[in-house]
């Protein structure tokens, strides 16, 4: 009858144990996958920034050109497409 008795206060251990354990393991858990979001987005925002300038300054350098083609043409002339 003790054994049975020392087997219940094992198990209970057991539980008071995984109890204290299984919030660390869920905050480590939950911190990766948050720090993979927060890196996935920051990846996102430095792709979205990079294609923006270099369509920007492909536009910035087509206006640009066409706008020193049009400057540089005698007036009275029609604009040839």
């Amino acid at each position: 009858m003790i054994r049975h008795g020392r087997r219940r206060d094992r198990r209970g251990q057991s539980l008071v144990e995984f109890a204290l354990i299984v919030p660390v393991f869920m905050l480590i858990l939950l911190g990766m996958l948050e720090f993979g979001f927060v890196f996935d987005h920051t990846l996102t925002i430095q792709y979205a920034s990079r294609e923006g300038a270099r369509v920007g300054s492909a536009l910035a350098t087509a206006v640009a050109s066409s706008a020193a083609a049009a400057a540089s043409r005698p007036t009275g002339q029609p604009s040839t497409p």
